[in-house]
């Protein structure tokens, strides 16, 4: 193992057992166990074999540094029990290699039982037997920290609280504890706050049910409390109202827990100190794994991260993705601009269990007809062709069924003529109220997304001309309804005064839909393919031009991601109707930051209308302080308000694409952030620019390229601003 990366591992381990992987951060916390040298060197001695022991035996399943940070921990809790001498010294060595044994497997076991994270688990299995061990060949003795006293506040609440934390590494003083608080901040503002909560509601439990004020023992069990609500609310949830609300409930938990058990440990001291944070935590993610439906909060047990990183990335799929998980994609079902006659939960026909369908028509001004609507033909939609919503089989079409005179309805046949079609995934599309013999498919044809199948017509349970559209669970009519939405559409709320585009839309009673035309040189703008380069000079305020590149990288997961030149890389997707951009990553770059928040969402419609999205704030190229203050008063990203337009200058031949982003960051403190794009496809020129301000940032297309591969050449083409 090369060296740079074994001390980075080591570092990052420090850092895990507080959530966090960053090696400065873990730097902190590893000194901050050398209070009592004796300490820190066992259970930096444990981790390091732990290490090894992982690394020579490629134990594959492992992350996050879990053998390491469970090392830690066995190593400090020997060394605070034991006076070091040979013994102890090579029962480290011992230990450090069986908690590495123990860690992997256990995080299967963990894992395929409920899908539960190691935590410090294997820490307390391997404990036991270890410190039965050390008790026959070490000397017992805890040893005393070479720090001042334990009161280094006025208020004793908060030398119980920093000595609490300071407990987490098996160094109970307040000043150790201070220096990991510190970590913590430097990790994550939220973190920290769920570190007081935590600890202030544990410490109301415990001071009403143990019947006494705090005592030592609670000085160096409190940290239980403090890791559950980090934990819970922080690290496996999505942080929001809820997974707070159960991050206290948690802590409460913890500190009776610890009342409970309180004699036990007393009896077998610090390797049962972390049984309440396990105990507590498990239960509750167990516990939230059993839900019936998918409901605040959030569970992130497959790929947990720091809070401000979860719920950036949650804020922004859920802005722009349908509210529920389950819903199934499909296009309009129609040419141009129709209305939603009955919508979800609709209050004619749309009730449960058909309570997941839409009903369109068309309206000019707010009526669906002309002359006296007493006519078929005098009806907007009547004979309009119906498009096929989705790929997949038709199951049913039938067609024999006469069109209702408008105003009465055909009961006994109550879907009229309809298309039943089966998608891949075992659901079932319905198409119903067709015209008389307009189906032009026959059951058991493959159908396409767009394809026409038949005409809007009046037949079943239909007072007018309509188009009426479900997604059912089972292939006989009737069948129960599944939560659909609409992909790609521009929409007009009947309060709104303009229609936006939507990338996906459950639309309302009352909305406008119209379909979008791809436009394929704006599609050929955005497209960017696995090697491509993409070269731009750029200019920031009081600075001079610099040269910086853009490539693509498709990951093995099979991602695309558009890294620059400096490290930092955002993953995006191409679907048939945009592009989207999702968060940056790997450290700050205001020359990407600018890129991504100027075309974060971009429709390839032609004529489309203003369209909203909500990036990261972080894209702002604020300056350190900036972003500090903002960082610290808005811990958790609240997103930016944006709102994009794009406009055709026939003159320059170009697309303007104008962009405002709003951010709030406290009362009435505002920023307003503007950006601008102007593309050519003929020849391809891109110029994005930005404004803050007084402050501006421009970026000019220099060159398109493509790395060389094995059978594909390298080339690079200039562009001619």
């Amino acid at each position: 193992m090369h060296t740079p990366h074994f001390l980075t591992s080591l570092l990052s381990g420090y850092a895990a057992i507080l959530f966090t992987e960053r090696p400065i951060v873990g730097l902190l916390f590893l000194s901050a166990t050398f209070g009592s040298p004796f300490v820190g060197l066992s259970g930096l001695l444990c981790a390091s074999v732990a290490l090894l022991t992982t690394e020579c035996f490629q134990f594959s399943n492992l992350k996050n540094n879990q053998a390491v940070y469970n090392g830690i921990l066995l190593g400090l809790s020997l060394g605070v029990s034991y006076t070091f001498n040979m013994h102890l010294f090579i029962l480290l060595l011992l230990a450090g290699f069986g908690v590495a044994w123990i860690t992997t497997t256990f995080v299967d076991f963990s894992w395929r039982l409920s899908h539960l994270p190691v935590l410090s688990l294997p820490f307390v299995i391997t404990a036991f037997p270890i410190h039965f061990i050390a008790k026959q060949y070490a000397t017992n003795g805890v040893e005393h920290l070479s720090l001042p006293g334990d009161h280094l506040f006025p208020l004793e609440i908060l030398n119980t609280f920093f000595t609490a934390l300071g407990a987490t590494f098996f160094s109970p003083h307040p000043l150790i504890g201070v220096v990991i608080f510190v970590g913590i901040v430097w990790s994550s503002r939220y973190l920290a706050f769920l570190a007081v909560a935590g600890f202030s509601v544990g410490f109301i439990v415990f001071t009403h049910f143990a019947h006494s004020p705090p005592s030592s023992l609670f000085s160096w069990t409190a940290f239980n409390c403090i890791l559950t609500s980090m934990a819970l609310g922080g690290i496996f949830t999505i942080p929001e109202r809820r997974s707070l609300g159960m991050a206290l409930m948690g802590a409460a938990l913890a500190a009776l827990m610890m009342v409970a058990m309180k004699n036990i440990l007393l009896n077998l001291g610090p390797l049962t100190f972390v049984l309440p944070f396990l105990l507590s935590t498990f239960f509750i993610l167990i516990g939230l794994q059993k839900r019936l439906s998918p409901i605040p909060p959030y569970l992130t047990l497959e790929h947990p991260q720091l809070p401000e990183a979860s719920y950036k990335h949650y804020r922004l799929e859920k802005a722009r993705q349908t509210p529920h998980p389950e819903s199934i994609a499909l296009s309009p079902p129609f040419y141009g601009t129709w209305h939603i006659y009955q919508g979800f939960y609709g209050p004619h026909t749309h009730q449960p269990p058909w309570q997941y369908a839409l009903d369109f028509f068309i309206l000019n001004g707010e009526r669906s007809f002309k002359n006296q609507g007493t006519e078929l033909l005098d009806y907007f939609c009547f004979g309009l062709p119906v498009l096929s919503p989705c790929s997949g089989i038709v199951l049913e079409a039938q067609d024999h069924l006469p069109d209702n005179i408008p105003g009465e309805a055909n009961l006994h046949n109550p879907w009229g003529n309809h298309i039943l079609i089966k998608l891949e995934g075992g659901r079932y599309v319905l198409l119903a109220h067709l015209k008389q013999t307009s189906i032009q498919v026959a059951a058991g044809k493959q159908i396409y997304v767009g394809q026409i199948l038949a005409a809007c017509g009046n037949s079943g349970r239909s007072l007018q001309p309509h188009l009426h559209l479900q997604v059912q669970t089972l292939a006989a009519l009737g069948s129960a309804t599944l939560p659909f939405h609409l992909s790609a559409v521009a929409s007009q709320a009947e309060e709104a005064h303009e229609p936006y585009f939507y990338p996906v839309l459950c639309p309302k009673k009352g909305a406008s839909i119209q379909t979008i035309q791809k436009n394929s040189s704006i599609a050929a703008c955005f497209h960017f393919p696995a090697g491509r380069t993409v070269r731009f000079r750029f200019k920031q305020p009081a600075k001079d031009w610099i040269e910086r590149q853009l490539k693509v990288e498709l990951t093995l997961d099979g991602r695309f991601r558009l890294v620059s030149d400096k490290g930092a890389h955002c993953f995006f997707e191409e679907t048939e109707h945009l592009c989207l951009f999702h968060n940056t990553l790997g450290g700050r770059d205001p020359f990407l930051d600018i890129f991504i928040l100027s075309l974060s969402m971009t429709p390839y419609a032609e004529y489309v209308p203003t369209w909203k999205d909500h990036p990261s704030a972080l894209l702002i190229p604020f300056s350190f302080w900036q972003r500090a203050l903002f960082m610290l008063v808005r811990p958790l990203d609240p997103g930016l308000m944006s709102q994009y337009r794009r406009a055709w200058n026939d003159e320059n031949k170009c697309w303007h694409q104008f962009g405002e982003h709003r951010l709030k960051i406290f009362l009435n403190w505002h920023v307003v952030f503007y950006t601008h794009v102007e593309f050519y496809d003929d020849p391809p020129v891109m110029r994005l620019s930005a404004r803050c301000g007084k402050k501006s940032w421009t970026l000019e297309l220099l060159a398109v390229g493509q790395l060389g591969d094995l059978g594909i050449p390298k080339w690079e083409g200039e562009v001619k601003n």
